[in-house]
């Protein structure tokens, strides 16, 4: 397969191009200079920068940004560029393309049926928690980001009895600028929108636009700021680490929705996860750790491959679920899905062994029998107590990393993702009981398309690193403790020795220029010829001035 494919439908309005300018010296990039030079530190065209954004993109990092976990310099790419490669995309940013996902309710009694509408407020993946616990009766705690649906919700008083069961999914990676590339993909999808709410504009609500950050604003219905998952890693106590380290969501500085709603039943409701990763704790929280709490069900990893893992000591891990039969059914409907049984799929040859289902359809819809065979065995919605169940479905996001977007695999995915919804809502009709359940479908980001297809600078992360080492005369893993897609975390220690600020960094990078990131083994596609002297980022700033770059910006 070529990777340079692409689909000849582009979106329309996908991208959002900020073009900020400053003034100061040109930066060095690949040629050597020790230190930062005269006059450099007085140099504060990042300010400039990061005032001419939009006002909701700061908006949406602050609400991304942790005081003492976050980044010491968070950064913003010019639309539509990103970090990455011309093979690999990343999907990290406050743009409106990534931003914006479904939020699909269905459940005939409990939610309305009125398609797709518009809310005369902001709605984001922060109200899924609180619109929950209205249909389970709790209370909410107050102060938090998210509000209850109430637009989507048949009022308490005409619901014929508490839902028996609610399961939460995400389609990981499947926001909408993925369902516009491929609308002929999610029949399903469209059918719990007929018959439910769906909310036209919905966001995840902050950034960065990242797994963890984003399934743990979905169970606590609060911005990173406050629930302090930020990214795959934070600071802390000086270093870095993992975010969910150790399988455990230690971590995570408030209650999920599942953490308030087991207790107040005495812990009768079954409560359960099914996730990729430890990133997807967010969405059910603390288990057993928590006082009142017990051992949640909890499945991890590749369950078509037989990898199926918990942390026994927090929750509990069904001892069947690695051994759910029907995998060689699911190798066969993906092989066959392209027309040739040969072991490939679209042409890639990852179906003859185990270990790269979990790329594939295969695992999506595997995983699906793993769902329903858990829900069997462990009577999910079979009793007055309502139970809830959270699912992601990580391999559409997989797909998009791998193939890209615009290609065939990713529309493959979504439409094995969005078959297995049609299987799930019918075995909740028949398992739980017409008019007793409620599934709400959203997504943790969207997608970015191929980078030729839109024009965007892939940077590459280690070359700018290796330039900023040059330039200040550091060498790159002292300078830098990690580096991400919307941020980067130093070693401040070092930086003071050497006379070296954030604002420093910040000044240096957005005066950072197309020609600077070339790599040597890269050879520029002649659509970036004429282009080398364009700026990469629209803005950088440290993140202890997020106050006065909000205090800045305008509407």
């Amino acid at each position: 397969m070529s990777w340079r494919r692409v689909c000849s439908v582009l979106l329309a309005g996908a991208f959002l191009v900020v073009s900020c300018t400053s003034d100061g010296e040109e930066p060095t990039g690949n040629r050597e200079r020790q230190g930062p030079g005269p006059g450099e530190q007085a140099q504060r065209g990042w300010r400039k920068a990061a005032c001419s954004l939009p006002a909701r993109h700061v908006r949406l990092i602050d609400r991304g940004t942790h005081p003492t976990r976050s980044p010491e310099l968070l950064v913003v790419p010019k639309a539509p560029n990103f970090f990455g490669t011309f093979r690999v995309t990343t999907h990290s940013g406050p743009w409106r393309y990534l931003q914006e996902v479904p939020l699909v309710l269905y459940g005939p009694g409990y939610v309305r049926v009125q398609g797709s509408i518009e809310v005369d407020r902001e709605v984001t993946v922060a109200d899924i928690a609180p619109t929950m616990a209205d249909l389970l009766g709790i209370d909410w705690p107050e102060g938090r980001a998210g509000r209850p649906l109430e637009e989507a919700l048949v009022s308490p008083e005409e619901r014929p009895e508490p839902p028996r069961m609610i399961l939460v999914i995400v389609w990981d990676g499947g926001g909408w600028n993925v369902l516009r590339q491929w609308p002929d993909a999610w029949p399903n999808l469209g059918r719990a929108i007929e018959g439910g709410t769906s909310i036209a504009g919905a966001d995840v609500g902050s950034s960065p636009s990242v797994t963890p950050a984003i399934h743990t604003t979905l169970g606590t219905g609060t911005w990173p700021k406050h629930h302090g998952i930020v990214d795959l890693q934070h600071r802390q106590d000086g270093g870095l680490v993992p975010a969910f380290r150790n399988d455990t969501a230690d971590d995570l500085e408030v209650s999920t929705l599942a953490d308030l709603y087991d207790p107040t039943t005495d812990n009768q409701a079954e409560v359960g996860m099914l996730g990729a990763y430890a990133w997807h704790l967010g969405m059910i929280g603390h288990g057993a750790s928590r006082t009142g709490g017990d051992d949640d069900i909890v499945v991890m990893g590749n369950g078509s491959a037989g990898d199926a893992y918990t942390n026994e000591d927090l929750y509990s891990l069904p001892d069947y679920i690695a051994e759910v039969p029907g995998v060689e059914d699911d190798v066969r409907a993906t092989d066959i899905e392209d027309g040739r049984l040969d072991e490939a799929w679209y042409g890639n040859p990852v179906l003859a062994g185990a270990d790269k289902w979990v790329d594939t359809p295969v695992q999506i819809r595997y995983q699906t029998r793993q769902l329903t065979e858990l829900f069997r065995r462990e009577e999910f919605g079979r009793d007055a107590i309502a139970d809830l169940f959270y699912v992601n479905y990580k391999q559409l996001d997989r797909a998009g990393h791998i193939y890209n977007m615009v290609n065939e695999e990713v529309n493959s995915a979504l439409k094995a993702t969005d078959d297995q919804l049609g299987h799930l809502m019918a075995f909740m009709d028949e398992w739980v009981g017409e008019r007793r359940w409620v599934v709400a479908v959203t997504a943790d980001h969207g997608q970015t398309p191929d980078a030729e297809s839109v024009g965007a600078w892939p940077i590459s992360i280690e070359e700018m690193k290796a330039d900023a080492a040059r330039h200040f005369g550091i060498p790159a893993d002292e300078l830098f403790q990690a580096a991400r897609v919307t941020g980067f975390w130093f070693d401040t220690e070092v930086m003071a020795d050497a006379g070296v600020t954030v604002e420093d960094v910040a000044s240096w990078l957005i005066r950072y220029r197309i020609r600077d990131n070339i790599t040597e083994e890269l050879e520029v596609p002649s659509l970036y010829e004429d282009r080398m002297d364009e700026r990469i980022f629209a803005a950088a700033f440290p993140k202890s001035e997020i106050d006065d770059v909000l205090a800045c910006v305008r509407d």
